[in-house]
């Protein structure tokens, strides 16, 4: 079980290419200083897709927050929609109706990278599978399996163990 007694989920993304660091300044607010963890009782959710559309590198959150990651959202970014999204000044919405998101391995992320790097800190939460999409636009169940597939190569290339 992970060290954290809770779960909180904070939203960084106010819309597409706002960051506000909400989870920063919980953990400023909470005792925490710098890389010095002064208590675990608050564990954070990483969402790759929004944390990339918020102008923030999921890798970075990793490798600066690593030890409170208990649960990750895996969903995509394809990069020319989010580049129109900023262009355009589009609001959340807009930008997911435009494809925006879309699941693991079918977007810039690079999830090889991320899951190695969950399997250098022994992370064994989650992986959620996700991609705010248009259902009419993009299957849900051939989507679904597009991003499993790719999070389990991802997954077994950097050790971890899959099982059926």
């Amino acid at each position: 079980m992970h060290p954290a007694g809770a779960i909180v989920y904070l939203p960084n993304l106010v819309d597409v290419g706002q960051y506000v660091g909400t989870f920063d300044i919980f953990l400023l607010f909470n005792g925490v200083n710098g890389n010095v963890w002064l208590s675990f009782s608050v564990g954070l959710l990483l969402d790759t897709g929004h944390c990339l559309a918020a102008g923030v590198d999921p890798l970075s959150v990793l490798s600066k927050h690593g030890a409170r990651i208990c649960h990750l959202h895996c969903k995509d970014v394809r990069p020319e929609v989010l580049e129109q999204a900023l262009s355009q000044d589009m609001g959340f919405m807009e930008a997911v109706l435009h494809g925006l998101y879309t699941v693991p391995g079918d977007g810039c992320i690079d999830y090889s990278a991320l899951l190695h790097g969950l399997r250098g800190i022994d992370y064994r939460g989650w992986l959620v599978v996700e991609a705010e999409q248009d259902p009419a636009k993009a299957n849900p169940l051939q989507y679904a399996r597009m991003g499993y597939n790719h999070l389990c190569q991802c997954a077994r290339q950097a050790g971890y163990l899959i099982e059926r």
